[in-house]
């Protein structure tokens, strides 16, 4: 409750998404809202909702893999993506312009494979450790914000997109200055190969970006 401003304790037990379009729609009755409340399992379970999208900004969380079925999804139907959340001590937001850039499941090919067993042991150890949620309400403000500005890029067009085919990592242990990661080039990734034709172009170039 503390980092989820619409909800209230008053709706314990009802439709999240439901609810997410109430408010939209209380908060403008102007904007037109298509609520849809379906079980996510995997990225067949998004076919169809990304069409006529223009950006997609994911918010799944607590499912592992999930902003990888999210991330194939968009780039199937040629639509850019942008996410971000927390790690331990550090805010992150990036997005994935489909054809013009790296994606996440590129990215998955800079993990450690069955080929390096360490580097295997020591991400499973990692993943394992007990994880205590820092995500408070004005740290959610802040990687929102960064994603809804973002998402505004790809809208508009105003400024190229900052986050394309990288993690901007924002450390609370160095005063949250802005980092640029590079997502793992994969030539034979198999999510980029379903790019749709007409979204096919030149890269996003590999240069450090701001937050």
């Amino acid at each position: 409750m503390t980092r989820q401003f619409m909800y209230r304790h008053a709706y314990v037990g009802r439709s999240k998404v439901e609810r997410a379009a109430e408010w939209v729609r209380e908060y403008d009755p102007s904007i037109e809202v298509r609520a849809v409340d379906r079980w996510i399992g995997g990225p067949d379970d998004l076919t169809g909702l990304a069409a006529g999208a223009d950006v997609i900004v994911g918010g799944l969380d607590g499912e592992p893999g999930s902003q990888l079925w999210i991330n194939e999804a968009a780039v199937r139907a040629g639509v850019p993506f942008v996410t971000g959340g927390m790690t331990r001590t550090q805010l992150l937001y990036c997005s994935v312009d489909p054809g013009r850039s790296r994606c996440l499941r590129c990215n998955e090919a800079g993990m450690p494979g069955p080929d390096d067993p360490a580097g295997a042991a020591a991400q499973r150890l990692v993943r394992s450790r007990p994880f205590t949620n820092a995500l408070i309400g004005p740290l959610t403000m802040q990687v929102g914000s960064l994603v809804a500005y973002e998402a505004l890029r790809y809208l508009t067009g105003f400024e190229p997109p900052r986050a394309a085919g990288a993690h901007v990592v924002l450390d609370l242990e160095t005063g949250l200055v802005p980092r640029w990661e590079p997502f793992a080039e994969d030539p034979d990734c198999p999510v980029c190969a379903a790019t749709p034709a007409a979204r096919r172009g030149p890269s996003a170039p590999a240069s450090s970006a701001s937050a």
